[in-house]
């Protein structure tokens, strides 16, 4: 994975030398070939880890089977919890957590993109984004398209949803309708998915939020995604906009996905994937941004923080064709670790084959 500290794109701005950003002290390492989540029989994508006191880190994670498309993370998604004995794993299968249940429930069909929260105050909240649509799954495509029906009905219910526990062992308790709805004739009127949450100085949830305009009616997307930004206090709501308009809104040409924030103690950061490089300067790397109130963030002074290319510790790179939904660790306060859905695929999205989770060390600079 290329480090970008020296990178001579900067970000239009003058950072304040007192402000403190996690990331500028480090770069990535790398990344061990026999770790991270891989399951023979499953699709397994995202991944969410927490280190618990026992010493052993937990990883929430979304797989379906190796039998369906790729595409039937939109369809066919559970959550299941791994558990390693170092960060950079491997994981091993301890349990499904959540699954889809009958179809009337927002979540019946399909639940992915886990993002799991502690609150030493209150337990665990482990968001997520769910689907639903009627009928026994089919997946014969009309002729001349890339999508079944189902996929199509199911991709534009998406709506976030959370489930909370006393311990990361469960049991998770559901709720019965989705955390946030969509806003007709907005920017967000079609879907919400793709959680970001954190806890902020003050003890308040901070969710950012993924939408766009319209809904997915044929091969190619309507619109470009955005986010959005809600705060409450308490993990299941209710939760209250804190804009009308997107974030990111003075970057016209910004097209995001898989946002990742967190509260440094100092100021907000985020890490997510930009999908056509306005941003960072490198389509579909990551790009590193940060803000004191979550709702205007300015790009950070490197801000491409890391690309699509590994460096493996076996001395070898690769270029992964996907490098997403990106999960930061922190460890007593300071990062850890980065965690990557990855996969292969020269054919592109329709044709994604080997889909696991890799874990990234942060090196501290000088070291």
């Amino acid at each position: 994975m290329t480090w970008w500290a020296n990178s001579t794109r900067k970000s239009g701005f003058d950072v304040n030398p007192s402000l403190h950003l996690d990331l500028s002290e480090y770069d990535v390492g790398r990344a061990a070939r026999s770790g991270g989540y891989h399951e023979a029989d499953f699709h397994v994508w995202c991944g969410s880890v927490v280190a618990e006191e026992d010493g052993r880190y937990h990883m929430f994670a979304s797989r379906w089977s190796r039998q369906l498309p790729f595409t039937c993370w939109a369809t066919s998604s559970e959550i299941v919890r791994a558990v390693a004995d170092h960060p950079s794993g491997p994981f091993r299968f301890q349990e499904v957590v959540l699954a889809g249940r009958d179809e009337r429930y927002f979540d019946g069909r399909s639940v992915h993109n886990p993002v799991i929260c502690r609150n030493p105050a209150s337990g665990y909240a482990l968001f997520y984004t769910a689907t639903t649509f009627a009928r026994p799954l089919d997946l014969h495509r009309p002729a001349g398209q890339r999508h079944f029906p189902q996929w199509l009905e199911a991709w534009n219910s998406q709506r976030i949803g959370v489930a909370t526990s006393d311990s990361v062992l469960g049991p998770w308790r559901r709720r019965d309708e989705p955390i946030l709805e969509p806003r007709a004739d907005r920017w967000d009127a079609s879907i919400t998915s793709n959680p970001a949450v954190t806890l902020d100085d003050k003890g308040e949830w901070v969710l950012i939020y993924k939408s766009i305009a319209k809904p997915y009616v044929g091969d190619a997307l309507p619109a470009r995604f955005q986010f959005g930004l809600c705060r409450a206090s308490s993990p299941a709501g209710p939760y209250r906009r804190e804009s009308e308009e997107p974030l990111f809104a003075d970057h016209p040409q910004a097209d995001l996905e898989d946002p990742f924030i967190w509260h440094n103690g100092t100021c907000f950061e985020m890490l997510a994937k930009d999908m056509n490089g306005a941003m960072a300067g490198t389509p579909r790397a990551g790009v590193h941004a940060w803000s004191h109130n979550a709702r205007q963030w300015q790009l950070a002074p490197s801000p491409c923080f890391y690309d699509r290319t590994v460096q493996w510790d076996d001395g070898t790179q690769t270029t992964q064709d996907f490098l997403e939904r990106v999960w930061l660790l922190r460890e007593e306060g300071r990062p850890s670790h980065l965690y990557f859905a990855t996969a292969e695929s020269p054919e592109g999205y329709f044709g994604i084959q080997n889909a696991r989770n890799i874990a990234v060390p942060l090196i501290k600079k000088g070291k």
